[in-house]
């Protein structure tokens, strides 16, 4: 480790990955750095304040491997260049390359490290919290791959929010959702057919091939937006990625069609409920974007889109008025929208027997020690009360069985 005044040249010098100093912890690696090194509390007050900002992120014991996340996941033009698979020019690979053996270097700082480069601090040793390295992050372990370990790791993951998420908001600009719907394929009962077509054009989207725009219609409570969470999940270690837009967002689709294309991961664009009331701006953004702009969506982009409504417009007895010369064709127009999705999938509530079915099954999934006869007779009761049989009504029914059993009760 090199002395205080060489540390603080180093990190000074940092300008490819100057973002990294907005971390929690480096920024408070930073302070303590750049502090009046003789005056015992400020020090103290500095080293403290790092303590807890390892704490906060979680690695008190492994800041080795905080700072390697942070690398990997910085957004900069190095790391833009290299998840498009473009060889940045010679000088920033140079600088960039310098830059990780900062970084290595700063990720072997520990409490010993700072007695060192701090002796203010000799007389405190027995009331500092211990700060530990951890074991050596693969970026570190061979510096003179590290060029070659970036190259392959941003080929693979991107860059930015990209590399280390894979589920996402559109809010203005692209937000990581940290906490996802954990649903699985296997959770999901029922309507194979219908989740058959959707794994399988989903799956020659990730794979290069043609695929489709997709519109998943039916009843409420069918199982759309949880097959799609459950697409995601399934998909996302290949490569595959989710940004969810709100309707009152979707003017900004040719933008962030501009970000995704840019990328090298497979981008689902997921809208959940679509549905239209009338023309609108974001009406007609999101029919340019399905087909007719002059600007095609990026091959690594595709629209998943869920609906209550079979042509996603709701239709009035006024829009029939003649005070249009071309109603017809207006409300063609607008009824046309459903049909600019090259496939469309309808989940329809089910049957008795098949919902039923997936009562039965979902009873199995839990375990639960149960009549059938009696399971079923419940679930119909329970069906009646939601006004309907559904997979929601089917999932809520035997959460709500499990919870009684669980107290002794009866169903």
């Amino acid at each position: 480790m090199a002395n205080l005044m060489e540390l603080r040249r180093k990190m000074l010098s940092v300008a490819v990955y100057s973002n990294m100093w907005s971390d929690k912890y480096l920024n408070a690696m930073w302070q303590i750095v750049f502090c009046d090194e003789t005056n015992e509390q400020t020090v103290m007050g500095g080293y403290c304040n790092l303590f807890k900002s390892a704490v906060e992120i979680g690695h008190a014991e492994s800041v080795g491997l905080h700072i390697e996340k942070v690398m990997l996941s910085d957004d900069n033009a190095f790391t833009r260049a290299l998840a498009k698979c473009i060889s940045p020019a010679e000088v920033v690979v140079n600088a960039a390359i310098n830059e990780i053996n900062i970084m290595a270097e700063i990720a072997q700082i520990n409490t010993d490290t700072i007695l060192k480069l701090f002796p203010v601090l000799t007389d405190c040793k027995q009331y500092m919290p211990q700060i530990l390295c951890g074991k050596t992050p693969k970026l570190f372990r061979n510096l003179q791959n590290s060029y070659s370990f970036l190259c392959e790791y941003h080929k693979v993951y991107g860059c930015g929010v990209f590399s280390t998420n894979y589920a996402f908001m559109w809010n203005d600009g692209v937000v990581p959702i940290v906490n996802t719907d954990p649903i699985t394929l296997d959770n999901l009962k029922g309507y194979e057919t219908q989740r058959g077509k959707i794994l399988d054009n989903t799956e020659a989207f990730i794979e290069g091939l043609p695929a489709s725009n997709m519109l998943i219609y039916g009843d409420k409570g069918t199982g759309k937006s949880s097959t799609v969470h459950a697409i995601l999940n399934e998909y996302h270690n290949k490569g595959l990625r989710m940004l969810e837009v709100q309707r009152e967002s979707l003017h900004d689709l040719p933008t962030i069609c501009d970000i995704l294309g840019d990328l090298p991961q497979k981008f689902i664009i997921f809208i959940d409920d679509l549905s239209f009331d009338g023309w609108s701006e974001d009406f007609s953004a999101l029919k340019a974007v399905l087909e007719g702009s002059l600007s095609a969506r990026p091959q690594n982009v595709i629209i998943y889109a869920t609906s209550n409504r079979r042509h996603l417009v709701r239709e009035y007895q006024s829009d029939r008025a003649l005070d249009d010369v071309n109603s017809a064709d207006t409300r063609e127009e607008m009824l046309s929208l459903s049909d600019r999705f090259g496939i469309t999938v309808t989940f329809l509530n089910p049957a008795k027997a098949q919902y039923l079915e997936i009562v039965d099954q979902l009873a199995i999934d839990e375990k639960l020690d149960i009549d059938k006869d009696k399971l079923s007779m419940a679930a119909e009761r329970w069906a009646l009360t939601k006004a309907g049989r559904s997979p929601r009504g089917a999932r809520q029914f035997i959460d709500y069985v499990k919870s009684r059993l669980a107290r002794n009760l009866d169903i």
